[in-house]
């Protein structure tokens, strides 16, 4: 028949082996890369979600205190900055503020800062708060 055709062995050779174990290798630490970084992701997510609400609950009890007694607030905050956190678990926050005597506000920026693997990091609420009893009759 046809002599000239050889038959080839069958199997797999060394080869072949290395190169399978290289390939699967790359893709499992390619795997661990994307999992460690879904996990510092929502690492940084829960710590920012964290500083957020301290920034929203510092907003709310001013807001509520001004609500009360404008003058209190605007004693408490005239032109200056405040800190309401100093380094829980991590976390520093302050209230800047500035006054408006012509119109009858406060602008207040919360600021909270905190470090997230070495790189420091901050999230800033701003609210105005208004002297309610120049609006009244």
């Amino acid at each position: 028949m046809n002599s000239h055709l050889k038959s080839k062995k069958s199997g797999i050779t060394l080869l072949e082996v290395v190169i399978a174990g290289v390939i699967v290798a790359i893709g499992l630490v390619s795997l661990a890369a994307v999992m460690a970084q879904t996990m510092r992701s929502d690492r940084f997510t829960a710590a920012r979600t964290r500083a957020n609400n301290y920034a929203a609950e510092e907003i709310e009890l001013i807001t509520a205190k001004a609500n009360r007694s404008f003058d209190a607030v605007k004693t408490e905050y005239h032109d200056a900055t405040r800190t309401f956190l100093d380094d829980v678990d991590g976390y520093s926050g302050r209230v800047e503020s500035t006054e408006n005597t012509v119109e009858g506000y406060l602008d207040l920026n919360v600021i909270v800062d905190w470090t997230e693997n070495g790189v420091a990091e901050q999230v800033s609420v701003a609210k105005r708060v208004y002297d309610r009893s120049a609006y009244t009759e």
